[in-house]
């Protein structure tokens, strides 16, 4: 159980990490969207289980405290838990046949210095392999977006999903083997450089600047890329942004809902701003 926690930290890590290699973004994490004479709030958020994370600024907090209801990505309870053990086994097979002596040996090897015995790893497929190096550090408490969910049910107000964890595990899990392998082989690749890129990225973050975060992608991205992270960019942004967009409409009815997803989603020509924009909504920036 242990190690499937890591696999769905790691897909949430995943989501946020690839914010570093992203396309430009604004200079504001909480947006004002207003139509109709209803104000909702649209919060770009980091899938990070950290304190300084957490611990929102001022600005964010007072919306956070005074919005009806909460819209995520997808919930976190048992079932999505279940969920994520059951599809990152392999069905009939071992995953050092699947990977070879070799390359089996550096994933176990990587995966024991960040604490996660070798025969663990035995019957998990590539991709979950892939997401759990995707891990800074193990960390008992919920990443950013878990903690607002279980903030709005401890006062009884409502939280809804835009996704299931099945629709965000098929962006992996619908890899072919040998493109899970490569997503694997990405992961070690970018292990050296891992924690620093992390640090660099939760920086950036807590400084609200996305414009500083895509300089810094420009810099990553130009150290190299992979056929596989662009199919994967293309299922986890585009795909999804379409797919949020439409089902946050229900929860719209009413002001006061506050949409907390990935910081990735908001910016860009195909990002939630300017779906909302072109939907004849007014977006306004809110700034420290």
């Amino acid at each position: 159980m242990k190690v499937q926690k890591w696999i769905v930290r790691g897909l949430w890590c995943l989501l946020a990490a690839l914010m570093v290699f992203a396309r430009p973004a604004a200079a504001s994490l909480l947006w004002q969207l207003e139509k109709d004479g209803k104000t909702h709030y649209l919060f770009g958020t980091i899938h990070i289980s950290d304190a300084d994370i957490i611990a929102l600024p001022p600005h964010v907090e007072s919306v956070v405290k005074s919005a009806r209801q909460l819209v995520v990505e997808a919930i976190a309870d048992e079932q999505s838990r279940q969920s994520m053990a059951d599809r990152s086994l392999l069905a009939s097979n071992t995953l050092k046949n699947v990977l070879g002596p070799d390359l089996f040996a550096e994933v176990t090897g990587a995966a024991k210095a960040r604490g996660v015995p070798p025969g663990s790893l035995v019957r998990l497929k590539p991709w979950a392999v892939g997401l759990m190096l995707n891990v800074p550090t193990p960390s008992l408490e919920p990443v950013l977006d878990v903690h607002l969910q279980y903030r709005f049910e401890d006062s009884g107000r409502a939280v809804h999903a835009l996704e299931t964890i099945d629709e965000q595990l098929d962006i992996f899990d619908q890899l072919s083997l040998d493109d899970q392998i490569a997503f694997l082989k990405s992961s070690l690749s970018q292990l050296e450089d891992f924690d620093g890129n992390f640090a660099q990225m939760k920086a950036l973050y807590l400084a609200g600047d996305l414009d500083a975060i895509h300089r810094f992608s420009e810099q990553q991205t130009a150290k190299g890329d992979h056929p596989v992270m662009k199919r994967l960019m293309y299922r986890i942004l585009e795909e999804r942004n379409e797919r949020m967009f439409a089902r946050v409409q229900p929860h719209l009815a009413q002001s006061g809902t506050l949409i907390a997803v990935g910081a990735l989603h908001l910016p860009g020509q195909l990002g939630l701003l300017q779906m909302f924009r072109q939907a004849g909504y007014a977006v306004k920036a809110i700034d420290p």
